[in-house]
């Protein structure tokens, strides 16, 4: 009876540790597959920022695309970029917001092309918003 107690014990023990290593693989699994996202989505954004960067070019206002760069990667404010680039706060806030707006436009394209259904655009436009603010963050 005791050495069948001590087996039940050992292979208890040996299924609690099958379980914690599943769960650990588990966990590097799911923080491999939301790297791999955040990759995707930078990857997008950048497709999406040069196409805004073509427009603002073929609109006259290349300007706008620096703009917004300085504002949105550099941190810059608008005060700040005004001052260095010789145009107002509005100026320069009107600016980044004409980029962004196309950028989002751009995504929404790029995401229709990958095959997300409309209904399901606004969504996934946000998704990638909040895997490239996570990849900012790391």
């Amino acid at each position: 009876h005791c050495q069948g107690a001590i087996r039940d014990q050992r292979r208890a023990a040996e299924r609690e540790v099958a379980s914690e290593d599943m769960d650990a693989n588990a966990s590097r699994s799911a923080d491999a597959a939301r790297a791999f996202d955040r990759a995707w989505a930078i990857a997008l954004a950048g497709e999406a920022f040069a196409v805004a960067q073509r427009d603002a070019e073929e609109r006259g206002r290349p300007q706008d695309a620096l703009v917004f760069r300085m504002h949105a990667l550099d941190g810059m404010t608008h005060r700040e970029i005004g001052g260095q680039l010789g145009i107002t706060e509005t100026q320069s806030a009107h600016a980044a917001r004409r980029v962004s707006e196309r950028m989002r436009e751009a995504v929404r394209t790029l995401l229709r092309d990958e095959g997300v259904p409309t209904a399901d655009l606004e969504a996934a436009v946000a998704e990638v918003l909040e895997l490239v603010g996570e990849a900012a963050g790391e």
